[in-house]
Formats: structure tokens, C-alpha cells, sequence
């Protein structure tokens, strides 16, 4: 199935943006595991991310190219609500919420079909990494590890 998803985009909560509309940059790379541990494909990804208008939250444009070079871009939106979250993507809807100040956040996007549960920890303000797993239909299918860094 060798489904990607790189599942949110700096978080309101977790302070890693910077408040200002020109946004950031992150690149990033990972790796999709299949439910026995073996790794089904690598990849990179770059993320651009800025705040929305009205400063509730931010917008990611992530554009990933997996290691037998299909390429993928997706956006997703992010609103803050304090520590907790919403999160709207072309792969479903969902939230969440940040914990310890906002340096581990966790959420829950999906559909009936595909959803995925999200952990994600700021390293730094120059770093943060997550893991992923993907559910279909309510079972585990795979998993995700990816780490960011701020591009200067």
C-alpha cells in the first residue's frame, strides 16, 4: 500500500513557529516500517510553514519525494485552541493536545477507512521528530519515523 503521511506540521502549541506570516522551512527525513518492523521505503520531505491570517494556527505545505522517487505534496491545517488542537488534511480530521509546555504532542487524524495516531516531540527550537502509526480499518498496518530540522 506504501501510504505517506507526515503528520503535523509545527504545532501551535508546541511554539515551535515563530508568530510571523513569512513563515519557515524544514527539512526532513524518515522512514515508513511495515507491521513486522521492515522498513517499506524511506524518504525526504521539506515544510513550509506559516501562520494563518488570524494567527489561530498555521498552514504546512509538505512536499516529500520517497525513495523509489514518487514524489507527494499535501497541506494541512492546524488550529490552536490553548495546548489542545485541530487538525484538517486531505487524509481526515482530527486533534489533539500538547503536554509538558508543548515539547510532546499527540493526536488522532482519520477516517472509517485510514487514521493515524501522531506523537510529536520538539528536540529543540531547531529540531522535532515523530512517530506515526497508521491504522486501516481500525488494525495497525504501518508505522512512521521522521525528524525535522529548521533550515537557516
Amino acid at each position: 500500500m506504501g501510504i505517506l503521511l507526515l503528520v503535523l506540521g509545527s504545532l501551535p502549541g508546541s511554539r515551535v513557529l515563530a508568530a510571523n506570516s513569512e513563515g519557515e522551512i524544514w527539512d526532513g527525513v524518515g522512514q515508513v516500517f511495515n507491521i513486522d518492523g521492515s522498513v517499506d521505503y524511506s524518504f525526504t520531505a521539506t515544510e513550509s510553514v506559516r501562520m494563518l491570517d488570524d494567527q489561530s494556527g498555521t498552514i504546512s505545505e509538505i512536499h516529500a519525494i520517497m525513495s523509489n522517487g514518487k514524489e507527494e505534496t499535501y497541506s494541512e491545517t492546524i488550529r490552536s485552541k490553548g495546548m489542545s488542537f485541530s487538525v484538517e488534511t486531505r487524509y481526515g480530521n482530527g486533534g489533539g493536545f500538547c503536554f509538558d509546555g508543548g515539547k510532546i504532542c499527540s493526536s488522532f487524524v482519520g477516517t472509517r477507512f485510514l487514521s493515524y495516531h501522531t506523537t510529536q516531540i520538539v528536540l529543540s527550537s531547531e529540531a522535532k521528530t515523530y512517530m506515526a502509526e497508521m491504522f486501516v480499518l481500525g488494525k495497525p498496518y504501518q508505522y512512521l519515523r521522521e525528524t525535522f530540522t529548521r533550515r537557516k
